[in-house]
């Protein structure tokens, strides 16, 4: 079974911005802007990814929003690791796919990651 939050950590390891889980894909990483693929990362299957959604989010009204609008947005934190900010998807051909994009930290440090990553700029 796909460990979502182990994947979760390994993007905070590679400095990463964004986590991206899809059927039929290993999970991949965008890291200085560019996506790069989990070392042995296996294909995610259809269970993977509603396992992953069911691991991170315990929220019956985002969950029955999912259901009824095939889309939810949520937050989700690893205590001491990160906080991320998730965009769970269906898409029209029944393939699920899922996006984390974690969320820098406040002060010193998450301004300098911020400035690194380019999001200190206006958009």
């Amino acid at each position: 079974m796909f460990d979502v939050k182990q994947a979760m950590r390994e993007l905070v390891e590679k400095e990463g911005s964004d986590l991206h889980l899809k059927v039929d894909s290993a999970p991949l990483f965008r890291v200085n802007g560019e996506l790069v693929g989990a070392e042995g990362g296996e294909l995610l299957t259809a269970g993977d990814t509603e396992g992953a959604l069911k691991q991170l989010l315990d929220d019956d009204h985002k969950l029955d929003e999912f259901a009824r609008e095939h889309e939810v947005d949520f937050s989700f934190e690893i205590s001491g690791v990160a906080r991320y900010r998730i965009n769970a998807f269906q898409q029209l051909d029944d393939r699920r796919a899922r996006a984390a994009r974690r969320r820098h930290r406040t002060g010193r440090r998450g301004a300098r990651n911020r400035a690194a990553h380019g999001y200190d700029r206006l958009r």
